[in-house]
């Protein structure tokens, strides 16, 4: 799934009220969430195309309440370094990840090498996408200044999004025994 920024606003979650998880999908989403377990903090940062100032962020973040208090963190990013530094600064909590990551750094997750396998691409991005919308608490950070002006990247105002139409997000995951939507 690739998600343009963002041009007209609740349009892509209004797509997504028409769709239903896949069986094959919803499986794999009943694993991970139980896996990581209720009352989970999720976070996404973008470093590829777009780039984020993550490791300064994340450092000041360090002592906001929710990290504070938080014991497992879901990071959905794009690049292996910021699982990296996620899981090295943040030693106190247990960190989440679940998609493979190309291993170029700067490469976007939406620019496929002839090596990987679009079938698990796209799955793994709709399942961050709601394991973002699933967590108690959603933080995103602000890219940095980019050609096209854009100040956060159109995947996390999506999840946004989604986290707040809980009807949406519902009718998404609710027919296959997944009740995390509250």
């Amino acid at each position: 799934m690739h998600h343009s920024s963002g041009s007209v606003p609740g349009a892509s979650v209004a797509a997504l009220s028409r769709l239903r998880l896949h069986n094959n999908l919803s499986d794999e989403l009943n694993k991970r969430l139980a896996s990581i377990g209720p009352n989970y903090v999720s976070i996404h940062i973008r470093n590829s195309d777009y780039t984020t100032n993550y490791q300064s962020l994340l450092n000041q973040l360090k002592a906001h309440p929710v990290l504070l208090n938080c014991e497992k963190l879901f990071v959905a990013t794009d690049d292996i370094r910021c699982l990296d530094f996620c899981r090295n600064a943040l030693q106190h909590i247990k960190i989440f990840s679940f998609s493979k990551l190309p291993n170029e750094p700067g490469r976007p997750i939406h620019k496929l090498s002839e090596h990987d396998s679009i079938y698990e691409r796209n799955k793994d991005v709709i399942l961050d996408l709601l394991m973002l919308a699933l967590s108690r608490t959603f933080i995103f950070l602000e890219l940095n200044q980019n050609r096209w002006g854009t100040k956060y990247s159109g995947f996390s105002l999506l999840a946004s999004d989604l986290q707040n139409s809980k009807k949406i997000l519902s009718g998404l995951i609710s027919r296959h025994g997944i009740d995390n939507v509250s």
